[in-house]
């Protein structure tokens, strides 16, 4: 009953806490619910003192969600990584599959090498193909920000590869 109650009252402001930062509704549907049983089993954590119980709920949703959105982005870049390595293509030239293949590893190579916020925001933007917007309420942060973390993370990218590709010829 108790948790029926908790559940009725608390259900819609976690559920906007998630939906902020996930985009699929059933995805935000399944954390909130995941957030109300933790918050349920986990309860005697609470401390009044400190914040609200919907701000406590909110910031556990919150957490959750972002979870959500690095374990979906960490799989696809696995898959990505796992397909260019096990890509196979009957090509008219081998020598172009080749280059393209090295040329792809070289970026995430170079990928690796920049700041965190400048690397995750480019992964979402381009190989997850979210909008500035999107990557911003994935990653928590102004759009602004989105857009500097991307802009300059291309900036140091470009940089990087004309390294790599000066100390190659």
């Amino acid at each position: 009953m108790a948790f029926e109650a908790l559940y009725r009252r608390m259900f819609q402001t976690v559920l906007a806490a998630v939906r902020a930062i996930l985009l699929d509704h059933a995805q935000s549907e399944e954390v909130a619910q995941e957030v109300l049983v933790e918050v349920w089993q986990s309860a005697e954590r609470f401390d009044s003192n400190r914040s609200g119980l919907a701000t406590w709920m909110k910031m556990i949703a919150r957490r959750r969600a972002i979870d959500r959105v690095r374990a979906a982005e960490s799989s696809r870049l696995r898959d990505v990584r796992i397909g260019i390595r096990d890509f196979t293509e009957a090509a008219d030239d081998p020598a172009q599959l080749v280059e393209v293949r090295l040329d792809f590893e070289r970026v995430l190579a170079a990928l690796e090498m920049l700041p965190e916020p400048q690397r995750r925001a480019i992964e979402l933007c381009f190989l997850q193909q979210l909008s500035r917007t999107e990557v911003a309420r994935c990653l928590g942060i102004p759009l602004s920000t989105a857009n500097w973390n991307v802009r300059r993370g291309l900036a140091a990218l470009r940089v990087i590869l004309q390294q790599h590709n000066a100390t190659t010829v």
